[in-house]
């Protein structure tokens, strides 16, 4: 068939039936009731149709139709499978009965720039998988958002999905510019569902029990998520999120690994009822300062490592709670107070401490009571000295007969043997000239 302008009065257009049908430009369909699988597919020459009675679209009906900018379907209510795929040329299409989308169905229109699913409660998977001119969509209605359903929609700035309730894996992915979303009624949110949305800035989650990995994986511009119901964070959740400073998840009992690698801005995090922390799970959070992970039952290969700014942990082992202050010289870590090799292991573990750095008491924080004693013990040398001080007058005394000790003296030297009375006279004569000595050093 060559015709260029075909209007078709019957109210079924047949599964395949004008399949790559390259001359056919354009459809006036008014009776249209049921579009059949595969009807136009490849159609590349096909640029508009007009069915204002059309209910239902077939799977593949208008897919490889590269040239189709423009559709008149007012009244359709189901979309199948791929159904628009690869319409590269499609800028718009009202869908505002459509109340499920399904898989592919638009995947590829890069023209396409918003449609009204106001109504639909389903969006399948892939459904606009790399419209990368879409910019905005509403969807008050919709409950279920599929995997891929808005993949690398980079335009994508605006969605009003309030009553969505499941998020599929990689659903939002790689949606440079989406900024917000509402997923105050969502209760699990997919693997890579947000994944490298770099201009993404908040998430209010009251609802959300899981964050699959990779969720926020990337999201350059996020700084703050608030999920105070999420029980497990996923695998590289929040990895390199590098703008995020805080996020409330008080209940989260499972933290993935590498959940927070690289989050740079990072200082605090509340894990009191973390049960376990992955491997790497804040590797190179070089802004956080303290955590407490005293609940924690098992912390993953370099947990902690690269946390610069990280002095403060608090560690448990097996016998109780044991207060580890972490400072660290090149070659050194210090500790107080005292700790055992179980948590000595445990923090080269964690911090990816190699056998070559040393482990040393802190000396420059002393016990309680060490520094009292000392001054008492300095401060007890001056009365000895004057004591000492206290004799002047008897020393004086003393030495007001220099020269009969000297005539004493000179006696002993030209005798060789005297009485037993001078001999104590001499030992008393060298005392006193002892004390003499003393006292005018």
């Amino acid at each position: 068939m060559d015709l260029e302008t075909l209007t078709i009065n019957d109210n079924l257009i047949n599964d395949t039936a004008y399949y790559k049908n390259n001359s056919l430009k354009s459809i006036n369909a008014p009776n249209v009731i049921t579009i059949g699988d595969s009807a136009f597919v490849d159609c590349k020459s096909l640029e508009s149709i007009t069915a204002p009675n059309v209910i239902s679209i077939g799977n593949n009906a208008f897919s490889l139709c590269k040239s189709l900018n423009s559709i008149t379907a007012s009244n359709v209510t189901t979309i199948g499978n791929d159904a628009f795929s690869f319409c590269e040329s499609l800028k718009s299409i009202d869908v505002s009965n459509v109340t499920s989308i399904g898989n592919d169905s638009f995947s590829f229109c890069k023209s396409l720039k918003s449609i009204d699913v106001s109504n639909v409660k389903t969006i399948g998977n892939n459904a606009f998988f790399f419209c990368k001119s879409l910019e905005s969509i509403t969807a008050p209605n919709v409950i279920s958002i599929g995997n891929n359903a808005f993949s690398l929609c980079k335009s994508l700035n605006s969605i009003t999905a309030s009553n969505v309730t499941s998020i599929g894996n990689n659903a939002f992915s790689f949606c440079k510019s989406l900024k917000s979303i509402d997923v105050s009624n969502v209760t699990s949110i997919g693997n890579d569902s947000f994944s490298s949305c770099s201009s993404l800035e908040s998430i209010t989650a009251p609802n959300v029990i899981s964050i699959g990995n990779f969720a926020f994986y990337n999201c350059g511009s996020l700084n703050s998520i608030t999920a105070p119901n999420v029980i497990s964070i996923g695998n590289d959740a929040f990895s390199f999120c590098k703008s995020l400073k805080s996020i409330d998840v008080s209940n989260v009992t499972t933290i993935g690994n590498n959940a927070f690698f690289s989050c740079k801005s990072l200082e605090s995090i509340d894990v009191s009822n973390v049960t376990t922390i992955g491997n790497n799970a804040f590797s190179s959070c070089s802004s956080l300062k303290s955590i407490d992970v005293s609940n924690v039952k098992t912390i993953g290969n370099n947990a902690f490592s690269s946390c610069s700014s990280l002095k403060d942990v608090n560690l448990v082992d097996s016998t109780g709670k044991t207060y580890f202050n972490f400072k660290r010289d090149e070659n050194i870590v210090y500790y107080n107070p005292e700790i055992n090799d179980e948590i000595k292991n445990k923090i080269r573990k964690i911090f990816n401490i190699d056998d070559k750095v040393n482990f040393k008491y802190d000396e420059n924080t002393p016990e309680d009571g060490d520094k009292p004693k000392s001054k008492k013990r300095q401060s007890s040398k001056p009365k000895s000295k004057k004591r000492q001080s206290s004799k002047p007058k008897s020393k004086k005394r003393q030495s007001s007969k220099p020269k009969s000790k000297k005539r004493q003296s000179s006696k002993r030297k030209s005798k060789k043997r005297q009485s037993s009375k001078r001999k104590s006279k001499k030992r008393q004569s060298s005392k006193r000239k002892s004390k003499r000595k003393s006292f005018f050093k």
